[in-house]
């Protein structure tokens, strides 16, 4: 996890870190730390600041015997905004800094009239960040952090920020903000469209990323700069756009969208293929409902600490196809499932999405339920979900499935 400070109570994750590298400092007196400072390590490219996690991180490194650092980062600044940067160097050289002091400094300087706006903008992410109960280092956990309501709060700052900034320099620093606050909007708006199973229009909004970093860049080539594009925007738009000709007409068109909630249930002791929980009649009324566009371990299937459920979850969802998907090849259609299933369609067994480690996109799972499902009435969908992995963020079902009908491309 890269979002918490390694001492946080509630990031098991962050907390090993720091318990190996204090034993470190008993062991050598000649400890240095390669210091690995992305917060996102794939991300989409919007504003993740991390003020909160260096201003903690920074005093216990020193205080377990570090000696110093060997940093690697993003060159893009648009990634973490200016405060963090401006933090990290001020703890690095001492960690007794006043970053409070640090941090009023450079908010009256750089935002003049503006500042008290423009502070609250980054504290607001700041606290989003840091008191997640998500946990990893990819995208894929971003949706339960930038919040439909926490973006209206950052734009009511950035309009705020711009009606008091005066003319030149302050003004500028501002605009500079509104340009990262509207990528990030953007990529908000995208994950809401893919939500919905909207592929075209969340294609355009990935394309405009590419087009919103490039114009960052012409402001200065340290912002919209992509050293490691791994899974980025145009990788998206790329994906984005497949899904949607699969849908929309070009080489198919959608039947059906499945329930963005399902009926899930953990089966640690592999019960439920025995017991038939993918039985269209079982009663799963007291299952726990789960959202098919997040990972379990952030709907209550994780500790206090973080730590993940690892193991088989089951997913029941129903859906109506309709009538004139009569005679048509049908496809399920799973675009991100972590790491390995299994599908039913009304009871009987329709294939296998083999193991596919995480760090490998995409997770799709597609499968041919032609003679499976019966169009004009409600259908029966289970899905038995292995995640043995717990350092990702995203385990089981992370994107909404829906049911196509192929066509000639």
């Amino acid at each position: 996890c890269t979002l918490h400070a390694y001492d946080d109570p509630k990031c098991w994750q962050m907390r090993r870190q720091g318990q190996m590298l204090r034993q470190w400092g008993r062991l050598c007196d000649k400890v240095w730390l390669y210091n690995y400072n992305y917060t996102m390590l794939v991300s989409k490219f919007t504003l993740t600041p991390m003020v909160s996690r260096v201003r903690r991180n920074l005093p216990l490194l020193k205080e377990w015997g570090v000696l110093g650092f060997h940093d690697q980062d993003e060159a893009d600044l648009a990634l973490t905004g200016l405060p963090t940067r401006i933090v990290r160097a001020a703890l690095e050289w001492d960690t007794a800094t006043d970053v409070d002091g640090v941090l009023d400094d450079f908010y009256r300087r750089w935002f003049g009239r503006a500042a008290a706006p423009m502070r609250a903008y980054y504290d607001a992410l700041e606290s989003a960040f840091a008191n997640s109960t998500a946990h990893g280092h990819e995208d894929v956990v971003l949706n339960s952090i930038y919040t439909p309501s926490l973006v209206r709060r950052l734009e009511a700052q950035v309009r705020k920020a711009e009606r008091l900034a005066a003319p030149g320099a302050e003004a500028s620093h501002v605009a500079l903000e509104r340009m990262l606050f509207d990528y990030l909007r953007d990529y908000v708006a995208m994950e809401d469209a893919k939500r919905d199973c909207r592929f075209a229009p969340a294609a355009a909004l990935a394309e405009g990323l590419t087009r919103r970093q490039a114009a960052l860049n012409r402001v200065s080539p340290f912002l919209g700069y992509e050293p490691y594009a791994v899974y980025g925007p145009d990788w998206e738009a790329q994906r984005l756009r497949k899904l949607a000709d699969e849908t929309e007409g070009r080489t198919g068109e959608l039947a059906a969208v499945l329930p963005e909630w399902a009926r899930a249930r953990p089966d640690p002791f592999d019960d439920g293929r025995f017991e038939r929980w993918q039985d269209p009649g079982l009663d799963d009324s007291k299952w726990k409902r789960l959202r098919t566009t997040r990972g379990w371990e952030d709907q209550g299937f994780a500790d206090a600490q973080g730590r993940a459920y690892r193991g088989v979850m089951w997913y029941r969802l129903g859906v109506d196809i309709p009538s004139d998907a009569s005679g048509k090849p049908l496809r399920l259609h799973a675009p991100a499932v972590v790491n390995e299933a299994w599908v039913w369609v009304n009871g009987r067994y329709a294939g296998h999405r083999p193991h596919n480690l995480p760090w490998f996109r995409p997770h799709a799972l597609d499968l041919d339920i032609t003679p499976l499902v019966r169009p004009g009435q409600r259908n029966q969908v289970s899905l038995r979900v292995l995640n043995n992995i717990d350092v990702f963020g995203a385990s089981g079902i992370y994107e909404r499935m829906f049911i196509y009908a192929p066509g000639k491309p």
